[in-house]
């Protein structure tokens, strides 16, 4: 017999828990069995090297290996049990509207997916719902293996395609959760703390709420019930309907001549050296900028690159200062104009976790990444921005301990 709100480990994954069974308790007449291994499909580690459609409008970022919660309909939790995980997303007022064609959720998980079930909300709050904007269930979602793992599960980003949503700007709740066979296994949306993250927010701003039959949570506050995370999910369609906008913008450096590593915007840049500040536009080809302006520091180049634009600034006077560079007057190749695009970052160098303090935590972070290669999970430990983790990373947030935006 299955108890409701037994052990929260039978919800969240967590390295205390690698010792626990994670399964929750087979049901009468199962013989006590665990979860099967997944069907058909071959381990993740053979799979081709995964990659994110090409018209993702918003994802929340990679598996950062540190947690899991429960994300799961009709699997082992029993037939008409469910936990479904929803995590905030925003479409910008410069982009017009999206035109919403698929979403997905990456979920760490053994269960055998029968199909998934999707919601797109506006207005959830702690014990509220808020508004059902659309929503749907497909019996043919698209399984993928994504490459990474972790807690003894596999990691498979579920896709539902074939949609025609239409989203104006605003602010929305993403939820997709994979339906199981109601015999075995289970899924955990894989937490993020925004790698390689496609729009806004970038797996940063722990929004997200938890609604389960299950486990008894009512559009719950994820962070005021102890899992203070961001969930790896995403959005795919295309931008203003082919209007010509602004997208998204980063901070990028190329470390040591190692990869080029953006820091998504707005945000904080906390490695050294001068900045490149990327603007990317949907629905157009850039063909020319009138002006770039800079409210600190000095602009020394400017580069087009396709639907791209690519600022060189010298930031070295504005370290612990918030600054916005400016666009004006930006053509594509069809005539269209934006009048203005800005990008805000914070330049504050050491601050790896990016919360405006340079503190004991970044001193930490680094050192966790010490003699690692420069990857997009842990690029921002790099702070001297020379493609190696070091002492001398180190010992550069230990002379900005105590600075601040």
């Amino acid at each position: 017999m299955i108890m409701k709100k037994t052990t929260l480990h039978k919800a969240v994954l967590t390295l205390a828990a690698l010792t626990i069974p994670l399964a929750v308790t087979a049901r009468a007449g199962s013989g006590g069995a665990q979860p099967t291994a997944r069907g058909s499909l071959p381990p993740a580690g053979s799979q081709p090297a995964f990659k994110l459609s090409a018209n993702t409008l918003w994802y929340n970022g990679d598996f950062d290996g540190v947690n899991g919660l429960a994300n799961e309909n009709n699997d082992s939790l029993g037939a008409g049990e469910y936990s479904n995980i929803y995590d905030d997303f925003i479409v910008p007022a410069a982009a017009g509207q999206w035109n919403v064609t698929g979403v997905f959720s990456d979920n760490l998980e053994n269960t055998n997916v029968t199909g998934a079930t999707w919601e797109i909300r506006q207005g959830i709050s702690d014990g509220n719902g808020g508004t059902l904007v659309a929503h749907g269930m497909t019996s043919t979602p698209n399984v993928t293996a994504t490459g990474r793992s972790g807690f003894g599960f596999n990691e498979y980003e579920i896709e539902v395609t074939g949609l025609t949503t239409t989203l104006n700007p605003g602010t929305y709740f993403l939820n997709v959760t994979p339906i199981g066979d109601s015999e075995t296994g289970r899924s955990f949306v894989s937490t993020t703390s925004g790698a390689n993250a496609i729009g806004m927010p970038p797996g940063n701003d722990q929004n997200a709420y938890w609604n389960s039959n299950f486990f008894s949570e009512d559009f719950a506050s994820c962070t005021e019930q102890g899992f203070p995370y961001d969930f790896s999910m995403g959005v795919e369609g295309t931008a203003g309907g082919g209007v010509f906008a602004l997208s998204s913008t980063g901070s990028r450096k190329t470390d040591g001549g190692y990869g080029k590593f953006d820091v998504t915007l707005p945000g904080i840049e906390d490695r050294k050296g001068p900045a490149n500040i990327v603007f990317n536009f949907s629905g157009g080809t850039v063909a020319s900028v009138d002006s770039s302006s800079s409210t600190c520091g000095s602009i020394t180049a400017m580069k087009i690159s396709g639907s791209s634009v690519i600022v060189a600034l010298d930031n070295s006077s504005c370290d612990q200062q918030n600054v916005t560079v400016t666009l004006t007057g930006v053509h594509d190749t069809s005539g269209d104009t934006v009048a203005s695009a800005s990008a805000q970052v914070g330049f504050l160098l050491g601050d790896v976790d990016g919360n405006g303090t340079v503190d004991k935590t970044d001193q930490n972070i680094v050192n966790s990444n010490l003699r690692q290669p420069v990857t997009n999970s842990n690029f921002r430990s790099d702070v001297l921005a020379n493609g190696q983790i070091n002492a001398m990373d180190r010992r550069e947030v230990g002379h900005n301990l105590g600075h601040s935006l």
